[in-house]
């Protein structure tokens, strides 16, 4: 067998012009020539190897092996992490839990309103003083920052630090779901909105009201009251008078004479 079936592409890929008649020789030199790149002709005189080198093929077959394992178990990482982060993200909508700064979930405040109002949202939440007099936009978010990071249901170590999303609906933390920040200072992390420079001071006089808390007291139910266990059912009477009880016991032949007093040798 020849390589990529050389008979027929020698036929329609001649020297000549397509149908232009050729001599039977040529034919024969051809078939010379392609008998020298026979597959197993090569294998046998140009490709014998030496057993140093089948040992190199080998490693480098295991080599390119280990390597196409490694991109596949890659691959497979990245796909369970992205259909994990996926879910995170989806969680994350349905709670509408917001980070620090941050006016819709994943999309920080890009006005000095914006942020502001987030910020005294997360304030109430925390159970700290509003906006003081004289306080600058910086003042505020380093204040609220700091005690987020203090606040319920913050958990840290030396280099992480888990804090709770907050939902604006419900206007509260939410104590299951959360974010691990890097345990930096505030400086490291915080920059201005666009237009302002976070120095400048908050007019306490032109704040809109924070959002009223939705009614979150849950109805109590009433506590029903203890009543005495009933009485115990008497137990179920015999259905029939049962009969007495009858003594079954063998007594050996000639007992009898016993029993009525006639005692062997008359007495």
């Amino acid at each position: 067998m020849f390589w990529g079936d050389a008979r027929s592409k020698g036929k329609a890929q001649g020297s000549g012009v397509r149908g232009r008649p050729r001599h039977p020789k040529s034919f024969e030199n051809e078939r010379v020539a392609l008998t020298i790149f026979d597959c197993h002709t090569v294998t046998e005189t140009q490709m014998e190897l030496t057993e140093e080198q089948k040992r190199a093929v080998r490693l480098a077959a295991r080599e390119r092996k280990r390597k196409q394992r490694e991109r596949e178990k890659q691959k497979r990482i990245r796909a369970i992490e992205a259909q994990h982060a996926a879910s995170e993200r989806a969680e994350r909508r349905r709670r509408n839990l917001h980070f620090f700064g941050e006016a819709t979930p994943g999309r920080n405040a890009t006005t000095f309103a914006g942020e502001l109002q987030i910020h005294r949202e997360f304030l109430r939440a925390l159970n700290q003083p509003d906006v003081q007099p004289g306080e600058t936009l910086f003042e505020v978010a380093q204040r609220t920052y700091q005690a987020w990071i203090r606040g319920p249901f913050t958990n840290r170590n030396d280099e992480t630090i888990y804090v709770p999303g907050f939902n604006r609906t419900a206007q509260r933390f939410d104590g299951e779901y959360g974010f691990g920040i890097e345990n930096v200072s505030f400086e490291e992390i915080w920059t201005a909105p666009k237009g302002c420079t976070g120095e400048e001071t908050v007019d306490i006089d032109s704040l809109p009201e924070l959002p009223k808390l939705p009614n979150m007291a849950l109805k109590e139910e009433p506590v029903p009251e203890p009543t005495a266990p009933p009485p115990p059912e008497p137990p179920s009477p015999i259905p029939s008078q049962q009969p007495y009880a009858v003594h079954f016991s063998w007594i050996p032949p000639g007992a009898n004479q016993f029993l009525n007093g006639n005692l062997p040798g008359g007495t």
